[in-house]
Order: structure tokens, then sequence, then C-alpha cells
């Protein structure tokens, strides 16, 4: 398989993950991955990884919570991510860490060690920061529970939990005033 095929390979792997799983986070993994372009073209960053990475980071997420072991998803994507790379004949052994590093990363570090590992990281923000995000996540909750201040608090953990993880000052400027808005209209609808 060559790299340009495993780009494809990777997208329809966290597809038929989601199918599999039944799970509606797709349109938050799309929203990731169209940022995470975005930058990689505005930081002149290394395309092919990024897409890669982001298919695979979250691609044992819905698995891994059907289980209820979230927070074991990384080490999941990251065997699967590494079966997949040693497919691949025409990737570097630096393209190859790089995208492990990503996918490992992806919830944060203090320091990263590539600029497409910071990249997946912020990319992966825009799920639980931005106002789309924030209300396609909003709409997945709601028809899950019927509980409100189950959902509100859900929602919440998510969008402080990438609050924390945002590095880049451009991400920070265009989610943070999401965030802080989003914030206060929780915080209004608990009073309410």
């Amino acid at each position: 398989m060559t790299l340009e095929e495993l780009i494809q390979v990777s997208y329809d792997y966290n597809e038929s993950e989601l199918e599999k799983n039944k799970s509606e986070i797709g349109v938050l993994d799309d929203l990731a991955l169209e940022q995470a372009v975005r930058l990689a073209k505005k930081y002149d960053a290394n395309e092919n990884v990024i897409r890669i990475a982001m298919n695979f980071m979250d691609s044992k997420l819905p698995e891994a919570s059907k289980e209820g072991v979230s927070k074991e998803h990384i080490g999941r994507a990251l065997v699967v991510t590494k079966e997949y790379l040693d497919k691949v004949v025409d990737i570097s052994e630096e393209d190859k860490k790089n995208i492990i590093d990503c996918v490992s990363l992806h919830h944060g570090t203090e320091e990263y060690p590539s600029i497409e590992a910071e990249i997946c990281a912020n990319a992966d923000c825009y799920k639980f920061m931005s106002a789309r995000g924030i209300m396609a996540y909003a709409s997945i909750l709601a028809r899950r529970h019927n509980d409100l201040e189950f959902e509100w608090n859900k929602l919440e953990s998510k969008m402080d939990e990438k609050y924390n993880i945002v590095s880049m000052d451009e991400v920070r400027a265009e989610l943070v005033p999401v965030y802080l808005m989003f914030k206060d209209i929780l915080k209004n609808a608990r009073e309410l």
C-alpha cells in the first residue's frame, strides 16, 4: 500500500468503526479533519501525516466508549495505526514516528515533537469548542440521553478538557470566545 492509499484506507477504517459501533460522532471527526487540513496548509505542515493521524486517532473511541473504557481509545488506536503503517511501502521512519506521535499526543502535552502533532491536538479541539462542534455534540447527547443536567455536564466537561489543550494562538483566538459564550449559556440554563 502507498502513503496516498493509506489516507483513504484510514478514513474508511474510521468510518467502518463508527458504523460498526453505531456512533454518531463522525460529524465531529469530519469537522476536526477539516480544521486540521486548513491548519496544515497555513503552517506548511505535512498534510498526509495529519490526514492519516486524524483518521486513526479517535477511530477506536466508539468501541472503547461502548465498553466503558473510553480512556483506552488512544492505546487501541495506536495498535491499529502501527499495523497499517507497517503495510505502507513508501513512508519514511520519520513520517511513521510523526503519525504515531500525532495519534498518541492528541489529548495534549506540554511540548509537541512536531507541528503536525500540535495541529492534530488543536484541530481536535474544534469538536467541543467551536459553535458547530458544540451544537453537533449537544444534539448527539440529546438523542442518547434524556437528562439535561447529565448532558450539560458531559458537554461542559468536554469543552473544559479541550480548553486546556489548545496551544496555538490562532486556534485559541478562534475558539476561546465561543467557549466562553457557551460556558455562559450553560450557566444561565442551569439557573433558570
